[in-house]
C-alpha cells in the first residue's frame, strides 16, 4: 500500500499537469478533471463496496487493478498532449459556449480517467478484506492501510517534483510509476500464494444499506462531512500561505506533502490505538471537536509563525515546511485520526468489511468533492479566507454530532473527555482572530512590495487567486498602481513597468508595415493592452486571461470607460487558459505578445516551453510578429538558456531586447519581410496619442527603441549550443532555484550596453529590419541606454556618488535634446510631474515642489528658473548638498558667473582641499566651464 501510494499520487500529478496540456488550465477546466477523477475513485469504491465480499482471490484482484493503474496511466501521460489536438474540431464550435465547453471537458475527462482512477479507489477497502482474514481488528486493519497509503502518497509527492520528473521526465516518470505498481502487484501476487484468503461471504448473509441502521447513516454522513471539511480546510489553507509563500511548483509539492504527512501519521497512529483498545471509536467526537478547536487555534497562532520572516516572500523548503506544520499539521492529524476510527465504528453497524470500508471511503471521496468545490467556488469568493476558516472549523460540530457515540470507560459513561473537548473547541471559536487578515496579512503584502506611499484600496477573493490593488499616491494624488496575487507583485502602472509592457507593442509595431490585429495573453495591469488600443492600425484585439477577477477589477486602474482598453470597441475578451485559446483559435494576428506569470509560479512552464512557442508561431499571420516576457530577475542562468534555446527552436530569426532591467523580452517573426519603410517604422512617433507616452517612457526617439537590442538569433544560438530547450516533458529544465538577484550579475553581463552595441552594428537582422536612415543614430543611442539603466539602478540599487549624478545630468541634458533622461537622473518621472501639477492647482508650491519644478526646468534647458527653484527650496528628504550642487550647476549653465561664485563662497568656501566639494568645482571648471572663485 505504501509503494501503491506512492505510485498513485506520482500519477495524479502527471494526469493534471498533463490534462492541462489537452483541457486549458481554467479554473473550471482543472476542477472539472478534479471532480472526474475523484468520481472515479468513489466509483471503485462504491463497487468493492457492493461486490467486495464475493472476490475469492482478492490479492491476486488487487494485483490485476495495479497493473490497470500502471497500464492506463502510462498510456494516459503519454496520450494526452496529443489528445487535445485531436479534440480540437470537437471544441472550436462550442468555444463561446462555456457550459457546453465545459460538459463536453468533463465528460471526456471523465472518460478518460475512469479506469484508472476507479482502480485506485478499489484497492484500500480489497486489502482490508484481505488483511481481516489474519487480524480481525477492523479498525487497526483500517488505520494501517490507509496510514501507509497516505504515506506512500507524501513520497510520491515530493519525489516526483524533486527527482523523478527532473530526470526522467513526465513521460519517463509515468513509467517509474507503473513499475511501482507492479512492484505492488508482483508482491501481492507472492503474498497470496503465502497468505491465507478471506473467503467469499454468502450473498444473503450480506445486509443491504436500505436495512443499515440509522446509526450507520450518520456515520457515513459525518465520514462525508469531515471529508468535505478537510478538503474545502486545503483549498483555504493553500490560498493563505500563498500570501507568504512563492507559488511554485515546489513549494505546493512541500504544503501537499504536509497535509498527507499528517493524515497519514492520523491514521497510522489511529490503527495501534485500536489495536490497543478496540472500543476506542467512542472517542470520535471528541476528535472532531478537537479538530475543530485546531482549525480556529492554528489560525490564531499562525500570525506569530509568520510573523519572524518579517514581510519577504518565503521561497526556501524548510520554511515552507515550517509555516505549513504550524498552520495544517494537527487538524491534518486529527483527520486521519477521525477517518479511521470513524470507520471502525461504522464497521460495527455494516458488514462485511468490503462494505463497511467501500462506503467508507465512497462517503469520504464524496466529500472531498463537495469541499473542494464549496471551499473554491463558494466559501473563498463570498466569504473570504478568515470567514472560511470560521466557517469549517464550526463544521466540526456537526460532524461530532453525525459520529456521535457513547463515552465511556470501563462500561461506565464518562463525560469529562466531551466536556473539555466541547469547551476547548467554544473558546476557540470565541477568541476567533476576527480582522488579522486586513490588520496584519494583508498589510504585510503590501509592505513587502517596498513603495512608498502605497496603500491597499482593493481586495478580493477570486476563483483563481487572492487579488489586491494597491495604490501609490503624491500629494494625495494617484500616481500608480500594483497588482498583487496572492503575496507576489505581477504588474505595476509606474513609469519602470508601462516601459518594458508596452515595449512589448511599441517594438512589433514598428517593424511591421502596418499591423491590423492583436493577441494579448494575460491582461495583467493592463499596460500592454492600453498599448494596443492606443495604436491606431489595430482593427481587431483578442485579449485573453485566466481571471475574470482581475480583468473586472481593472476599473480601478482605469476609472474612466473611454481610456479602459476593454471597453474599446475592438477588443474581444476571453476568460480562457492562453494555451488552450491558442490550440483551439482559427484566428491568425499580426502581433501576438503574452506577459504570463513568471515561469517558475506553479502551472505556468507549460507557457515557455517549446510546444508552447511553436502554437504562437502557427497562429502568426504571415509576417507576423511575437514578442514575449522573459523575467530574468527569477531566472538563474541555466533557466534563461534553456528558454531561449526552446523559442529560437521555433522563431529561426529570434532576438533578444532588454525591456526594462531584468524584465527582458523575445521576439521572432513568421516570415517577416523586411525592411520596413521608415515612413512606417516611425509612425508611432507622430501619433497625437501614442507619442507622449513615448516620451514618457524614455522612448523619446525611434532610435532609443534599438537601443534596448541585446543579441539576435546567431548570437543567441551560440550561447545555447550546449544548452536543452524547455519542453513539455521536461519541465524540470527550469530549475527550482529561485534567482531574484542571487545570480543577477551574470545576467547584467548580457546587458552591457557597449557590447550590446556592438552585436547591433555587426548584425545581419538589423542590417535588414532596422532603417538605413536610423542605424548610425541608433548606435550612439545605445549612450542613452546605458545613462537609463544607471538612473534606474539596473546594476543594483547603489547609493551613486553626488558628483556622478551631477556629471550624467550633464551629459544627459548636452548629447541631445532629451527631456525624460535627465528628469529620471534627478528620480522624477512625468507621472509624479503629472500629479505634483494637479496638486497645484490647489495652492502655491510648497518645498517640495520646487526640487520636482527645478528638474522640469533643466528638462526644458531652462538653468535660471531651476537655480530659482532650488534657492527656495528647504530642509526635505532631499539631499541638502546635492541640492547645492545642483543649484550651483543651474547658475553655471545660465551664464551667472558672478551669482555662482558668490554662491559658491557662500556654500563651499570652507571645502577641504581633495574633499568632494572641491573635486565637484574642478569638474564644473574643466568640463562646464564654469570656473568659480571661492
Amino acid at each position: 500500500m505504501f509503494v501503491s501510494g506512492a505510485a498513485a499520487l506520482l500519477f495524479e500529478t502527471l494526469w493534471f499537469r498533463q490534462a492541462g496540456l489537452a483541457f486549458g488550465n481554467g479554473v473550471w477546466a482543472s476542477s472539472l478533471v478534479l471532480a472526474s477523477f475523484m468520481a472515479g475513485l468513489a466509483i471503485g469504491n462504491g463497487l468493492i463496496a457492493r461486490h467486495g465480499a464475493r472476490i475469492g482471490r482478492p490479492l491476486l484482484f488487487y494485483g490485476l487493478l495495479e497493473l490497470a493503474i500502471g497500464v492506463t496511466g502510462v498510456a494516459l501521460v503519454w496520450a494526452l498532449p496529443a489528445f487535445g489536438g485531436w479534440l480540437v474540431p470537437l471544441w472550436r464550435p462550442f468555444l463561446d459556449q462555456p457550459l457546453v465547453l465545459n460538459s463536453l471537458r468533463l465528460f471526456i475527462a471523465f472518460s478518460m480517467l475512469v479506469i484508472p482512477a476507479t482502480a485506485m479507489g478499489a484497492t484500500l477497502p480489497l486489502l482490508v478484506k484481505v488483511l481481516r482474514a489474519r487480524d480481525p481488528n477492523f479498525g487497526s486493519v483500517l488505520g494501517r492501510l490507509y496510514g501507509w497509503n497516505t504515506l506512500g502518497a507524501v513520497v510520491g509527492s515530493l519525489a516526483g517534483e524533486a527527482l523523478s520528473i527532473g530526470w526522467f521526465g513526465v513521460r519517463g516518470s509515468a513509467l517509474a510509476a507503473a513499475t511501482l505498481n507492479g512492484a505492488a502487484a508482483v508482491t501481492a501476487v507472492v503474498v497470496a500464494r503465502r497468505a491465507p484468503f478471506a473467503t467469499p461471504s454468502v450473498v444473503g448473509e450480506v445486509p443491504e444499506m436500505s436495512r443499515a441502521t440509522g446509526s450507520a447513516r450518520r456515520l457515513l454522513a459525518g465520514a462525508l462531512a469531515s471529508g468535505a471539511t478537510l478538503l474545502a480546510l486545503e483549498v483555504v489553507w493553500f490560498r493563505l500561505l500563498h500570501l507568504f509563500v512563492e507559488n511554485t511548483s515546489l513549494g505546493f509539492a512541500l504544503v501537499l506533502a504536509i497535509v498527507l504527512a499528517g493524515i497519514g501519521v492520523g491514521g497510522a497512529l489511529a490503527g495501534g490505538w485500536l489495536r490497543r483498545d478496540p472500543e476506542a471509536f467512542r472517542f470520535a467526537p471528541v476528535i472532531a471537536l478537537a479538530a475543530g478547536a485546531f482549525t480556529a487555534g492554528s489560525y490564531r497562532s499562525f500570525g506569530l509563525a509568520v510573523a519572524g520572516y518579517g514581510v519577504a516572500l518565503i521561497r526556501e523548503p524548510g520554511d515552507i515546511i515550517w509555516l505549513s506544520v504550524a498552520l495544517m499539521l494537527p487538524v491534518s492529524l486529527l483527520s486521519g485520526v477521525l477517518f479511521t476510527v470513524t470507520g471502525a465504528a461504522l464497521e460495527r453497524e455494516v458488514r462485511p468489511e468490503t462494505r463497511a470500508a467501500g462506503w467508507l471511503t465512497l462517503a469520504n471521496t464524496i466529500g472531498g468533492v463537495v469541499g473542494a468545490i464549496v471551499g473554491g467556488f463558494v466559501m473563498l469568493p463570498f466569504l473570504g479566507v478568515e470567514a472560511a476558516l470560521f466557517v469549517l472549523a464550526a463544521v466540526y460540530a456537526v460532524v461530532a454530532w453525525l459520529i456521535r457515540r457513547p463515552c465511556a470507560v470501563a462500561g461506565r459513561t464518562v463525560f469529562a473527555p466531551p466536556l473539555a473537548a466541547g469547551a476547548a473547541f467554544a473558546l476557540a471559536l470565541a477568541l476567533f482572530p476576527f480582522g488579522r487578515m486586513e490588520d496584519e496579512f494583508v498589510r504585510a503584502v503590501a509592505d513587502r512590495m517596498g513603495e512608498a506611499g502605497s496603500k491597499v484600496v482593493a481586495r478580493r477573493e477570486g476563483l483563481t487567486e487572492t487579488v489586491t490593488f494597491l495604490e501609490r499616491d503624491l500629494y494625495g494624488v494617484p500616481v500608480s498602481h500594483r497588482l498583487v496575487t496572492g503575496g507576489f507583485g505581477m504588474a505595476s502602472t509606474n513609469v519602470w513597468a508601462r516601459r518594458y509592457m508596452k515595449e512589448f507593442v511599441y517594438l512589433p509595431v514598428a517593424l511591421h508595415p502596418r499591423p491590423e490585429s492583436a493577441l494579448l495573453i494575460s491582461f495583467g495591469i493592463g499596460n500592454t493592452a492600453k498599448a494596443l488600443t492606443d495604436t491606431a492600425s489595430f482593427e481587431r484585439i483578442d485579449v485573453v486571461d485566466i481571471s475574470r477577477d482581475v480583468l473586472e477589477m481593472s476599473e480601478i486602474v482605469f476609472p474612466d470607460a473611454a481610456t479602459h482598453p476593454l471597453r474599446d470597441p475592438r477588443v474581444r475578451v476571453r476568460i480562457e487558459d492562453g494555451r488552450f485559446f491558442l490550440l483551439t483559435t482559427e484566428q491568425r494576428y499580426d502581433l501576438i505578445t503574452s506577459e504570463p506569470p513568471p515561469p517558475k509560479h506553479s502551472g505556468i512552464v507549460n507557457l515557455y516551453t517549446r510546444e508552447y512557442f511553436e502554437l504562437v508561431r502557427d497562429r502568426l499571420a504571415e509576417g507576423g510578429i511575437n514578442s514575449y516576457w522573459l523575467p530574468v530577475h527569477s531566472l538563474m542562468p541555466r533557466d534563461t538558456l534553456a528558454i531561449i534555446r526552446a523559442y529560437c527552436d521555433v522563431f529561426p530569426d529570434c532576438s533578444l531586447w532588454s525591456g526594462a532591467g531584468l524584465n527582458w523580452m523575445l521576439v521572432g517573426t513568421r516570415n517577416a519581410r523586411w525592411p520596413v519603410p521608415l515612413e512606417a517604422f516611425t509612425r508611432q512617433w507622430r501619433d497625437p496619442v501614442v507619442a507622449p507616452e513615448l516620451r514618457a517612457l524614455a522612448f523619446e526617439r525611434p532610435e532609443q527603441l534599438g537601443a534596448t537590442f541585446i543579441a539576435d538569433a546567431p548570437v543567441l544560438r551560440s550561447l545555447t549550443k550546449d544548452a536543452l530547450p524547455l519542453v513539455d516533458d521536461h519541465p524540470k529544465r527550469l530549475s527550482d532555484e529561485i534567482g531574484f538577484g542571487r545570480m543577477a550579475w551574470m545576467h547584467l553581463a548580457w546587458m552591457d550596453t557597449d557590447a550590446s552595441r556592438e552585436r547591433f552594428a555587426a548584425s545581419a537582422f538589423i542590417r535588414a529590419a532596422w532603417p538605413e536612415a536610423l542605424r548610425e543614430a541608433t548606435l550612439e543611442a545605445f549612450a542613452f541606454q546605458k545613462m537609463i539603466d544607471a538612473a534606474r539602478g539596473v546594476r543594483g540599487r547603489r547609493k551613486i556618488p553626488r558628483l556622478e549624478r551631477v556629471r550624467n545630468l550633464h551629459a544627459a541634458l548636452t548629447t541631445g535634446n532629451l527631456r525624460t533622461l535627465p528628469i529620471w537622473w534627478l528620480q522624477i518621472d512625468d507621472d509624479q510631474l503629472a500629479a505634483m501639477a494637479r496638486h497645484l492647482e490647489r495652492g502655491a508650491p510648497e518645498s517640495a515642489h520646487h526640487y520636482r519644478l527645478a528638474a522640469l526646468a533643466l528638462a526644458d534647458r531652462d538653468f535660471a528658473g531651476a537655480a530659482d527653484h532650488y534657492r527656495e527650496m528647504r530642509a526635505g528628504g532631499v539631499d541638502p548638498k546635492l541640492v547645492a550642487y545642483l543649484r550651483l550647476y543651474s547658475l553655471c549653465r545660465a551664464g551667472g558667473l558672478g551669482a555662482a561664485s558668490a554662491f559658491a563662497r557662500e556654500r563651499f568656501g570652507d571645502s577641504k582641499p581633495g574633499g568632494e566639494d572641491r573635486a565637484y568645482l574642478e569638474w564644473l571648471s574643466t568640463t562646464v566651464g564654469c570656473g568659480v572663485d571661492r
